[in-house]
């Protein structure tokens, strides 16, 4: 059994059997979709995806990335407890150039705006549906723990 987390482009292993796997769905420029999560898993495994990402205007970030984490899972014969998705910000919110950039996501997320205002982030914290989730598989994964000790 393995045991693997990968946060954003960092991977661990370890002898536990479950994986968690934590990818981000990102738009880039024009609607590029960019996706991080890598994992390595031994068959047999157990283990929950989890993305973070744009998941507004018609951008299925985090869905998407979150699939496609499940169906690396599934091709390591690994078994999938559920996914956890997010939304997150897209980077034209923080990157200095905001509206001003000829290739930024904000008008295709928000529409035509005059700058960038506090109510356009997405908080984390402010999901408490996918707070929720998230426990809810932790602690399935640490009960899955606990058997194998």
């Amino acid at each position: 059994m393995g045991a693997a987390v990968a946060l954003r482009a960092g991977v661990g292993v370890g002898g536990s059997g479950v994986a968690v796997l934590v990818g981000a769905g990102v738009a880039v420029g024009a609607g590029v979709g960019v996706r991080v999560g890598v994992a390595v898993g031994v068959g047999g495994g157990r283990g929950v995806a989890v993305a973070v990402g744009i998941n507004e205007g018609g951008i299925p970030g985090a869905d998407r990335a979150a699939e496609q984490i499940t169906h690396f899972m599934r091709m390591e014969q690994m078994e999938v407890l559920g996914q956890v998705t997010a939304t997150g910000n897209v980077p034209c919110l923080s990157c200095g150039y905001g509206i001003d950039c000829p290739t930024s996501a904000i008008p295709w997320i928000f529409g035509k705006v005059d700058g960038i205002t506090e109510d356009m982030f997405k908080r984390v914290e402010d999901q408490t549906e996918v707070a929720e989730l998230a426990i809810r598989l932790g602690r399935e994964i640490r009960e899955h723990l606990h058997k194998q000790i």
